[in-house]
This record gives C-alpha cells, structure tokens and sequence, in this order.
C-alpha cells in the first residue's frame, strides 16, 4: 500500500475511532478502553505526535492540561505516597492527554461531523434507554423495590450531567435550526422531565437552571432572557413544592443543619460538607507541595484518625487536586478554566456558547464531584472540551449534524 494510502487509511481508522470514543462512553468503560487504546494507535500510526507542537502553542487550556498533568507526575516523587498507590492514581488523570490525541482527528471536518453525530446519538440513547427502564421497572419490579431504583444506566449525578448539557444541547437547536425546533422541543421537554421529575441526581438539576440561564443571558436578547430566567425561577419554586423535590429539600436541610446545628456527619451532604472542611486543613498542611500523588486517601485517615471516617475521595475536584498537588494545581485547574472560557470567546456565536456551557458544567461540576478522577466524567469532559472548544471555526455553525447547503 502507499504511504499516502496508509496515511490516509489511519487516519480514516482514527475518526471512526474517536467517534466510537464519543458513543461508547455512557454506556461501557470496556469499550471506552478499546476505542481509546484504538485511537491510540491511530494516531502513532498517523505520526499525530507531530501536531503536539502546534496545539501547544495554539491552545492555552491544552498546556493547562498537560502542564496539570505533569504535576500528577512530579507528585509521583513525595516520599510519603507508596509508588503503587501513586501509579494507580496518576492512571486515574490520564484522560488529561485525551485531548492531545483527539486533536488532529477532530481538525478534519468529516470526522468532527461523525464525533458530533456520535455525541447526540449518544446522548439521545441514554435519555430514551432511561424512559424504557423506567417502564420496565414499574412493570416488573415490585413497588417497594421499585421506589430505590434509579432509571439510568450509570449513577444518578453521572446521568443528570449528560442530560443536562444534552438540554442545553437542544436550545441552541431549536434557535439555531427552525425546520428541527418541534423535535428539539420534544428533546428538551424529555431531559427536563428526566431529569426533575425521574432521576433524583440534585447536582444535574442545578447545573440545567445554570445553563438555562447562561443560554438566555448569551444567546437571547434582553426581554427574552429576563422572561426566561423569570420562568425559570418560578418553575424551580414551584418545583420545591411537589413531591419530586425530595432530595433536592433534604440537601438544603442537612447543609443547614451543618451549619447552624450540630454537624451531621451521616447524611450525604454532611459527609461532603466534612470532607471539604478536613481537606482544606490538609491543603493547609502542605500548601506549597500538596502530600503527593495518590497521597489523599492516606493524608485524610490521618486527618480524622478513624478507618471509618476515612475517605479516598473528597467528591470535589478542586480539593481533590489541591491536597494531592498542593496550591500550584489548584491554580493550574483554576487557569484552565479560565483558559477554557477565554478560548471559547473566539468561536462563532453557537460554538461558543457550547464551549462556555462546557467550561461552566465542568466548573460546576467539579465543586461537588471529582470530574477528572471519575471514568466516565472525565473521558466526557475531555471529548467534550476538544469537541466544542479545541476545533476549528471555519466550519460554522460548528456543530450542525446535517451537512450546509
């Protein structure tokens, strides 16, 4: 074969690839894995190390990546952390690279299309398979056992963020796109049905208000985001009152109860509220160098003197980073948000508005769960981030899924 014909057929192999990527993720980490090391070897094959260069230059989140990154790497020499404990971490954050190899696949608009279709196939099967078992679970469960199972093939929070941001997702379609906006509507009215009304994920519920809001305030004008953030307000207090707010009014319960009772260490906002107290006393600890890759779980049990009290996750990202790398990687993920924001200013007006809506989920996010340590958030969040922010803006509207007349 010639070597332009091979070049050409790897790198055909790696937008299927990144794109099988894109549509395993909510469903398989085994085929996450497999399309990940496939995409791997596409992009050696294709000689992509090449472009490394120039997504450095081009891209200051990217740097953020790898420079946080190479933190974890220099972590793994604290001397407290035991090399296997740091390895087995410093493994959770590879999807910290994942950008770099999706990158030279998704520069070509072919295959940022298929990753594009991938994305909302994907999303739209995790909504619709959430609906199918949720009828087989009222028709085949018992009412008991049925009331403590959730409709959704990965945990609740994970569902409720890829809901979310498939919402906002729909409301630059139904602006953008007239002759699709009856089944957007349809779309969005499914997610937020979903996500209020059947799955009890309260972190996914906050972060649709917040996109809501952030789509009106930067795609509408004036009047019409006023209007939409008014309705938006009245529907979330209308929402507290029915029986579906149950979870969301035990958080706000239990977290006032931490603050002006006694502490309840039992309760899931109790438990976070206390991880987050006793990490930043061990951010306080070791401020300049962090105690090392891997280093929380063991720094934490020390910290409350108890095996169960004990924590290897402090269910915030931003924590998470900090007791492990000290205030050099928090500063580091705080800079690629911002980094993210500010990149996401060049796009044309929809993309821009996905790459903003990106950055502010992954912000959000990361305040009450662990987004780059968990496997399906963080594969999602770097597709996503190198989807709707690292990618050209010549072929605009960048994320249209049928092709421009």
């Amino acid at each position: 074969m010639p070597r332009s014909e091979s070049s050409h057929y790897w790198a055909r192999a790696g937008g299927v690839s990144a794109a099988s990527l894109v549509l395993s993720i909510p469903f398989s980490t085994f085929a996450t894995l497999l399309t990940t090391i496939a995409l791997a070897g596409c992009w050696l094959a294709t000689a992509s190390w090449r472009s490394v260069l120039r997504q450095w230059q081009a891209h200051p989140a990217l740097r953020c990546l790898v420079l946080l990154f190479g933190l974890f790497v220099l972590g793994l020499c604290h001397p407290a952390v035991p090399s296997g404990e740091a390895l087995q971490m410093l493994g959770k954050y590879r999807e910290l690279l994942l950008t770099v190899l999706l990158w030279p696949f998704w520069q070509h608009p072919r295959y940022r299309h298929w990753a594009i279709l991938a994305f909302v196939v994907a999303s739209l099967a995790t909504l619709m398979g959430s609906y199918v078992k949720a009828a087989w679970i009222a028709y085949a469960l018992p009412p008991d056992l049925a009331l403590l199972t959730e409709p959704t093939f990965k945990n609740r929070i994970t569902h409720n963020l890829l809901i979310a941001f498939l919402a906002f997702y729909a409301l630059q379609r139904i602006l953008d796109a007239p002759r699709q906006r009856a089944g957007w509507g349809l779309v969005l009215g499914l997610s937020l049905y979903n996500i209020f009304f059947m799955v009890s994920g309260r972190t996914g519920q906050i972060l649709v208000l917040l996109l809501i809001v952030w789509f009106a305030i930067r795609r509408l004008s004036p009047r019409r985001a006023l209007y939409t953030i008014v309705l938006v307000g009245v529907g979330f207090t209308g929402y507290l009152y029915s029986p579906h707010a149950t979870r969301m009014l035990e958080g706000i319960t239990q977290t006032q109860h931490y603050f002006h009772e006694r502490p309840e260490t039992q309760t899931s906002m109790g438990q976070r509220l206390t991880f987050w107290r006793h990490s930043w006393q061990l951010l306080a600890e070791q401020p300049l160098f962090g105690h090392g890759t891997g280093g929380f779980a063991a720094a934490y049990r020390r910290e409350v003197g108890s095996d169960e009290l004990a924590t290897h996750n402090p269910h915030n990202e931003y924590l998470m980073i900090a007791v492990q790398l000290g205030w050099p990687g928090l500063l580091l993920f705080l800079a690629l948000l911002g980094n993210l924001y500010r990149e996401a200013q060049r796009l044309p007006e929809t993309q821009r508005c996905l790459g903003e809506g990106v950055t502010l989920a992954l912000a959000f996010n990361s305040l009450v769960n662990s987004s780059w340590l968990d496997h399906t958030e963080s594969h999602w969040f770097a597709t996503m981030i190198t989807l709707w922010i690292f990618t050209p803006v010549a072929d605009s509207p960048a994320y249209n899924i049928e092709e421009d007349e």
